[in-house]
């Protein structure tokens, strides 16, 4: 992704840390990024640019190693120019490209070009309207969930519940 947190303060930041959290649980994981900073115990690579759509130094770093799988998650939401880095991701990893867009963008022709050409392999949103228009235009979508940290946010018993609806007066 462009940005990377170890201190997240908001949405699209959140869900990239418990992202790479998740990841690196699962599997070797490799962060490629722009700016920010990522956890100590991954795998870390500032290759990427915010305004450069592929970098030498990636290029040459998807060149030489081989991924199983590439995620992306542009910072801006899936824009076009997210889907063009997308598919020069896949173009110069020869593997399979995941593009995760989690806000909703509107979906214009661009789009259906990138679907129909086959650019990237699959494009995960929580945003039913998003992945329907990417569908009419050839591509492959699923539902992704942003989720969220069960170790932080529970659910908290009835008396709780009065006590906090009482102190923040709500109904």
């Amino acid at each position: 992704s462009e940005e990377m947190t170890v201190r997240p303060n908001e949405g699209t930041l959140v869900f990239l840390m418990h992202l790479g959290r998740f990841l690196q649980r699962e599997s070797d994981l490799t962060a490629v990024y722009a700016s920010g900073e990522c956890a100590p115990e991954t795998r870390a690579l500032k290759l990427a640019s915010s305004k450069t759509i592929l970098t030498r130094s990636l290029a040459r770093l998807l060149r030489r190693e081989r991924f199983d799988v590439i995620v992306y998650v542009p910072r801006s939401g899936l824009t076009a120019f997210g889907l063009v880095r997308g598919a020069l991701l896949r173009l110069a990893s020869r593997g399979p490209v995941i593009v995760i867009g989690l806000q909703d963008r509107p979906i214009g022709a661009f789009h259906g070009l990138a679907g129909r050409l086959g650019a990237i392999d699959r494009v995960l949103s929580p945003v039913a309207l998003v992945r329907e228009a990417l569908e009419r235009g050839g591509m492959e979508t699923d539902f992704i969930m942003p989720g969220f940290d069960d170790r932080i946010f529970r659910s908290v018993d009835a008396d709780a519940k009065r006590r906090l609806r009482a102190k923040y007066d709500l109904p």
